[in-house]
Protein backbone atom coordinates (compact mmCIF):
# COMPACT_ATOMS: atom_id res chain seq x y z
CA UNK A 1 0.00 0.00 0.00
CA UNK A 2 1.61 3.50 -1.34
CA UNK A 3 0.47 6.34 1.30
CA UNK A 4 0.71 9.54 -0.73
CA UNK A 5 1.32 13.10 0.79
CA UNK A 6 0.66 16.57 -0.33
CA UNK A 7 3.70 18.07 -1.62
CA UNK A 8 3.91 20.77 1.28
CA UNK A 9 3.85 17.82 4.02
CA UNK A 10 7.25 15.96 2.75
CA UNK A 11 9.67 18.72 4.14
CA UNK A 12 8.10 18.51 7.72
CA UNK A 13 8.18 14.86 7.21
CA UNK A 14 11.48 14.55 6.55
CA UNK A 15 12.47 17.14 9.28
CA UNK A 16 10.27 14.93 11.66
CA UNK A 17 12.62 11.80 10.54
CA UNK A 18 16.17 13.55 11.22
CA UNK A 19 14.38 14.78 14.40
CA UNK A 20 13.83 10.92 15.15
CA UNK A 21 17.35 9.73 14.21
CA UNK A 22 19.03 12.93 15.63
CA UNK A 23 17.31 14.48 18.57
CA UNK A 24 20.14 17.53 19.36
CA UNK A 25 19.23 19.11 15.75
CA UNK A 26 15.96 20.43 14.90
CA UNK A 27 16.65 21.51 11.42
CA UNK A 28 18.64 19.86 8.54
CA UNK A 29 22.01 21.44 7.85
CA UNK A 30 21.98 24.39 4.74
CA UNK A 31 24.25 23.30 1.66
CA UNK A 32 28.28 23.81 3.06
CA UNK A 33 30.79 25.82 0.21
CA UNK A 34 33.54 24.81 2.34
CA UNK A 35 34.43 22.92 5.09
CA UNK A 36 34.92 26.13 7.41
CA UNK A 37 31.72 27.14 7.37
CA UNK A 38 30.41 23.72 8.04
CA UNK A 39 32.60 23.65 11.21
CA UNK A 40 31.01 27.07 11.97
CA UNK A 41 27.34 25.49 11.53
CA UNK A 42 28.61 22.86 13.86
CA UNK A 43 30.02 24.76 16.01
CA UNK A 44 27.14 27.29 16.15
CA UNK A 45 24.05 24.81 16.57
CA UNK A 46 25.50 22.77 19.31
CA UNK A 47 26.35 25.93 21.26
CA UNK A 48 22.68 26.66 21.10
CA UNK A 49 21.35 23.56 22.15
CA UNK A 50 23.85 23.38 24.97
CA UNK A 51 22.42 26.53 26.03
CA UNK A 52 21.01 26.43 29.23
CA UNK A 53 21.48 22.54 29.81
CA UNK A 54 24.50 21.76 31.56
CA UNK A 55 23.25 17.97 32.13
CA UNK A 56 23.71 17.60 28.22
CA UNK A 57 26.74 15.93 26.83
CA UNK A 58 29.36 18.16 24.85
CA UNK A 59 30.73 15.71 23.17
CA UNK A 60 27.69 13.59 21.94
CA UNK A 61 25.87 16.96 21.05
CA UNK A 62 28.80 17.87 19.04
CA UNK A 63 28.79 14.23 17.51
CA UNK A 64 25.73 14.50 16.49
CA UNK A 65 25.39 17.35 14.93
CA UNK A 66 28.72 16.78 13.24
CA UNK A 67 26.72 13.67 11.68
CA UNK A 68 23.62 16.03 10.40
CA UNK A 69 26.41 18.58 9.14
CA UNK A 70 28.25 16.39 7.02
CA UNK A 71 24.94 14.29 6.31
CA UNK A 72 25.69 10.95 7.43
CA UNK A 73 23.16 8.75 9.94
CA UNK A 74 24.42 8.58 13.53
CA UNK A 75 23.85 4.74 13.49
CA UNK A 76 26.30 4.45 10.21
CA UNK A 77 28.76 7.38 11.50
CA UNK A 78 28.94 4.82 15.23
CA UNK A 79 29.08 1.32 12.60
CA UNK A 80 31.82 -1.18 12.78
CA UNK A 81 32.24 -0.66 9.14
CA UNK A 82 35.09 0.64 7.45
CA UNK A 83 33.80 1.92 4.23
CA UNK A 84 36.27 4.49 2.79
CA UNK A 85 33.85 8.20 2.44
CA UNK A 86 32.43 7.00 6.28
CA UNK A 87 35.60 6.15 8.02
CA UNK A 88 37.07 10.03 6.24
CA UNK A 89 34.13 11.52 7.52
CA UNK A 90 34.22 9.79 11.22
CA UNK A 91 37.93 10.66 11.44
CA UNK A 92 37.22 14.81 10.94
CA UNK A 93 34.44 14.25 13.22
CA UNK A 94 36.32 12.90 15.41
CA UNK A 95 39.41 15.34 15.81
CA UNK A 96 36.85 18.35 15.64
CA UNK A 97 35.20 17.14 18.73
CA UNK A 98 38.40 16.78 20.05
CA UNK A 99 39.50 20.13 18.96
CA UNK A 100 36.38 21.82 20.42
CA UNK A 101 35.88 19.86 23.35
CA UNK A 102 39.30 19.06 24.79
CA UNK A 103 38.21 16.02 26.32
CA UNK A 104 40.16 12.85 26.82
CA UNK A 105 40.85 9.79 23.99
CA UNK A 106 39.09 7.54 26.71
CA UNK A 107 35.86 9.93 26.91
CA UNK A 108 35.96 10.01 22.81
CA UNK A 109 36.38 6.53 22.58
CA UNK A 110 33.28 5.66 24.39
CA UNK A 111 31.22 8.26 22.76
CA UNK A 112 32.40 7.24 19.28
CA UNK A 113 32.29 3.42 19.97
CA UNK A 114 36.20 2.95 19.53
CA UNK A 115 39.49 2.09 20.49
CA UNK A 116 41.41 4.50 22.13
CA UNK A 117 44.36 4.07 19.41
CA UNK A 118 42.08 4.68 16.89
CA UNK A 119 40.57 8.05 18.46
CA UNK A 120 44.38 8.58 18.31
CA UNK A 121 45.16 8.17 14.58
CA UNK A 122 41.87 10.46 13.65
CA UNK A 123 43.35 13.21 15.51
CA UNK A 124 47.05 12.85 14.23
CA UNK A 125 45.55 12.29 10.95
CA UNK A 126 43.11 15.29 10.83
CA UNK A 127 44.42 18.07 13.26
CA UNK A 128 46.50 19.85 11.45
CA UNK A 129 43.83 20.55 8.66
CA UNK A 130 41.08 21.34 11.31
CA UNK A 131 43.10 23.70 12.73
CA UNK A 132 44.41 25.96 9.85
CA UNK A 133 40.59 25.77 9.24
CA UNK A 134 40.18 27.40 12.54
CA UNK A 135 40.81 30.90 11.87
CA UNK A 136 37.93 30.75 9.23
CA UNK A 137 35.67 29.26 11.31
CA UNK A 138 35.16 31.31 14.55
CA UNK A 139 34.89 34.56 12.79
CA UNK A 140 32.38 32.51 10.74
CA UNK A 141 30.61 32.13 13.75
CA UNK A 142 30.61 35.73 15.43
CA UNK A 143 29.40 36.98 12.48
CA UNK A 144 26.44 34.85 12.25
CA UNK A 145 25.72 35.63 15.74
CA UNK A 146 26.12 39.38 15.14
CA UNK A 147 23.79 39.02 12.11
CA UNK A 148 20.93 37.46 13.84
CA UNK A 149 21.09 39.96 16.75
CA UNK A 150 20.88 42.68 14.47
CA UNK A 151 17.58 41.74 12.76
Amino acid sequence: MTILMPVSAAPVVACQALRLANPYCELPPPRFGSDAERYAWIIERTAFRLAGRPWLSAIKAYRNIAATAFGIHLRLLLSPGKAEPITTIRQKIICFVRLVTGEGLARLAHAFDRDTSTIHHAILKYRDEIELLGDAVVPAVVLNAASRQQQ
